[in-house]
């Protein structure tokens, strides 16, 4: 490659990139650091790199923030390969990534899904680290919630674009599709937490109806995604 990136490298790259806010593409970054001593880089040259990347993301441009002029043809290639299957890709970076651990380690990592930490700091640093429904900003709190889950879609397993950072209550009511998003991206709230539930549960979550979505900072989510998940809330509860 002309800039002697491999494709490896440029896949790793593209990782910490969708794992990363926008505002954190700095060389001083401790997780750019970090993936630059893993690689044989310097911080500025990875930095550099995720800049690069940011200019050619729909969603940066769309925004109108702007990264580095400077991707490259081989850059573009890595981009539409990692997006368009993002689970291969994930998966093939995990063993670059594996610090030197235990046998008793490596047992308990194997118990874990493939990806699972990609998946939770993709789709939470696609809200900013905030819940998209709440607002609410403290880490510990918000989980990373799948459109459609894990089991149901092996190919979106680990796409950012199936994924909503909810606070734990708003998760579970996703999960349980009490609550979806209709075709404009604003909050639908069934019948059963509006009318059915208690008071303090009425409370929570009237507020939510007809509320947009807090809109994603880099990946743009899936409308097909979404809409399996509207059709199945409709199926199990009334809405409107």
């Amino acid at each position: 490659m002309a800039d002697g990136w491999t494709r490896e490298q440029l896949f790793l790259a593209l990782r910490l990139y969708f794992e990363t806010p926008f505002g954190k593409l700095h060389r001083s970054n401790p997780e750019i650091i970090e993936l630059a001593t893993r690689i044989g880089r310097t911080p500025s040259a990875v930095a550099m790199k995720l800049s690069n990347f940011a200019s050619i993301d729909p969603k940066i441009v769309e925004s109108g923030r702007k990264g580095l002029s400077g991707a490259s043809a081989a850059d573009r290639a890595a981009w539409a390969a990692f997006t368009n299957d993002w689970t291969t890709a994930v998966t093939a970076t995990e063993p670059a990534l594996q610090p030197i651990v235990t046998m008793t380690e490596v047992e308990a990592m194997q118990k874990r899904r493939i990806g699972q930490d990609f998946f939770r700091r993709a789709a939470l640093g696609n809200f900013n680290n905030h819940c998209c429904a709440t607002g609410i900003g403290e880490t510990r709190l918000l989980v990373a919630s799948h459109i459609v889950p894990w089991a149901d879609d092996s190919q979106n397993r680990l796409n950012p674009g199936n994924g909503l950072c909810l606070s734990a209550t708003h998760d579970r009511a996703f999960d349980a599709h009490l609550i979806t998003l209709d075709d404009n991206w604003r909050w639908q709230v069934s019948r059963t937490l509006l009318e059915e539930a208690d008071e303090p549960t009425r409370t929570l979550f009237r507020p939510l109806t007809g509320k947009p979505i807090r809109p994603p900072a880099t990946i743009s989510l899936s409308s097909d995604l979404m809409r399996q998940h509207r059709e199945r809330a409709q199926q199990r509860h009334c809405y409107g």
